[in-house]
């Protein structure tokens, strides 16, 4: 088996390290330390190895490109493009990475739908724009997509599943949930399994799109424990994060946890 090798980028810009990556992110990409980019970039900088295994056990174990803030369009209508965490690409596969932490369960597919855009009252714009996500998963589903039945699925791993699906390769899906002992407050493991199971169910269960729920043990350590007061959303926290995420090691990575939802 060859050794997997990543190259970084941030989007579809290439980078020498993580040193030169961190500074490419947007203005306050790091104001808060509880932001679940922080772990991931922790992950992969401190514990390649650990990325990189599961990777591998999602099916990846070729050379890999490594993209932070990854940006695909909807084919159709006018709206934000999504903004994968990583999208790790190979010669023959695509994988979305989806880093949860702290975060609340995200908007459904009907929220999305019933948002109020003045310069779209009828919602003609926002049906055929998540439209346009639907037609990116089609060629990998296992029945015809239809939008009504995606109401309930939730909007983002909607978007994130179909980014995978845009790089004409082998695509898969996976969510990276960083549990920390006691509880963060975010949405549960147990949660995002349903959550993906129901996706996954909606495209006819495919076995050629895999979907991968993986579960991260973390601990903080003192570095970060020294981040944890500061106020969100200043430019002055989030130069802070990112000189410590360089700097030393914000977490101790425990226990992975790999479930796989496929047919």
């Amino acid at each position: 088996m060859k050794t997997m090798v990543p190259r970084l980028f941030l989007d579809t810009e290439m980078v020498s390290s993580f040193d030169t990556l961190l500074p490419k992110f947007e203005a306050r990409a790091f104001a808060s330390p509880f932001r679940s980019t922080v772990p991931l970039i922790a992950f992969a900088k401190d514990n390649w190895s650990g990325f990189k295994k599961l990777l591998s056990a999602c099916g990846l174990s070729e050379d890999v490109d490594v993209h932070f803030e990854f940006k695909v369009n909807s084919p159709k209508g006018n709206g934000n493009p999504s903004h994968t965490d990583t999208m790790v690409l190979s010669a023959t596969h695509a994988c979305a990475v989806e880093a949860k932490w702290t975060e609340p369960r995200y908007e459904t597919v009907e929220k999305r739908l019933k948002r109020k855009d003045p310069k779209d009252p009828e919602g003609v714009n926002a049906e055929a724009f998540v439209g346009g996500w639907l037609e990116l998963l089609q060629p990998f589903a296992a029945k015809p997509l239809r939008l009504n039945d995606f109401s309930m699925a939730v909007y983002q791993m909607v978007h994130r599943a179909a980014s995978a699906s845009a790089m004409s390769r082998s695509p898969s899906l996976i969510y990276l949930h960083f549990d920390l002992a006691g509880g963060s407050g975010g949405t549960s493991t147990d949660q995002y399994h349903t959550d993906l199971t129901y996706l996954h169910n909606l495209l006819g269960k495919p076995l050629n799109f895999p979907f991968h729920l993986v579960e991260v043990r973390i601990k903080l350590t003192s570095a970060f424990i020294a981040l944890e007061h500061l106020k969100k959303g200043l430019p002055e926290t989030d130069l802070a994060v990112r000189s410590a995420l360089l700097s030393g090691r914000l977490f101790e990575f425990g226990e992975t946890h790999i479930q796989t939802i496929v047919g």
